[in-house]
């Protein structure tokens, strides 16, 4: 009979295997996985990731073992992408929403009534819309209370999910969390209520302050919670299962937090960058032009 200890070898041997095929690591640190001028934003999911371009269409490349990377066809007037666990969501520009991928909790069948959707984000088993009037809604896995929306004003400006939880901000700049808090991810610092935008970890947050500063908070055993010191000037975030980025003003990129495959180690020089997306082992950059880094 095999030890504990033994199956906690192959699991992490197993897990290492997978990022090398599903994250597309090399012999290079970086890669260029798009190079062209019409790509506008990019999503990452745990092992898949997906592309927003300029006439609406959506591209999407990694793991598709639930079809999370097989992008429904005839799929147009797109204008915001978001990649969960092991399915993909996508925004029209009539407010409606559209997923596909893993479907065991019901998270991605969109509800009949569900419309203007301004902004979405995909989770492990469930999914949350933020709508036009400032109101969440969110369905599918709820065994942490993570799709019971908090009683309270419906004025929210950003959500995000991840690992069990959801992260949101009020139009104030308030910060809330709630469903899985094993780390105290859903306990908000005090204090802060002048956020501009959140990202949501395996176990950690990061948020965006309007002055261009990040705070975190949650598991830490990477440094994940740890804001790089004098880290400012920041105009973006995006959060991994143990990992940050932050897209600063000039145009370059901060990483912080677990880098056991180099997703935290930016590739020397990068510049020009516009968006990022993080997903479990890997980080995405997109440059101005177009061009997608992958490290």
């Amino acid at each position: 009979m095999l030890k504990p200890i033994c199956f906690a070898a192959i699991f992490c041997l197993m897990l290492s295997i997978l990022a090398v095929v599903y994250a597309g690591d090399d012999a290079e640190h970086y890669s260029i996985l798009y190079d062209s001028d019409d790509m506008k934003a990019i999503a990452s999911g745990d092992w898949h990731n997906l592309g927003l371009k300029d006439d609406g269409t959506v591209i999407a490349w990694g793991d598709d073992r639930h079809g999370q990377s097989t992008v429904p066809e005839g799929l147009d007037n797109v204008k915001a992408i978001a990649g969960g666990f092991a399915h993909s969501l996508a925004l029209r520009e009539d407010g409606t929403v559209v997923g596909w991928g893993i479907d065991n909790a019901g998270q991605s069948t969109i509800p009949d009534d569900l419309t203007d959707v301004k902004a979405i984000a995909a989770c492990h088993y469930h999914t949350i819309v933020l709508r036009e009037n400032g109101a969440l809604y969110a369905w599918g896995d709820n065994r942490h209370g993570q799709s019971t929306i908090p009683d309270g004003p419906q004025n929210f400006k950003a959500v995000d999910a991840k690992g069990g939880h959801n992260v949101a901000v009020r139009e104030d700049g308030a910060v809330i969390a709630w469903g899985y808090n094993a780390y105290g991810q859903s306990t908000v610092p005090d204090g802060l209520n002048d956020a501009s935008d959140v990202a949501a970890g395996e176990g950690h947050n990061i948020a965006l302050r309007e002055d261009g500063t990040v705070v975190a908070w949650g598991d830490d055993y990477y440094g994940q919670s740890t804001v790089p010191e004098g880290l400012s000037d920041v105009v973006a975030i995006a959060a991994g299962h143990y990992h940050n980025l932050a897209l600063r003003e000039d145009g370059t990129v901060v990483a912080w937090g677990y880098d056991g495959h180099g997703q935290s180690t930016v590739p020397e020089g990068l510049s020009n960058v516009i968006a990022v997306a993080a997903g479990y082992w890997h980080s995405l950059a997109l440059k101005e032009g177009g061009t997608v880094i992958k490290w």
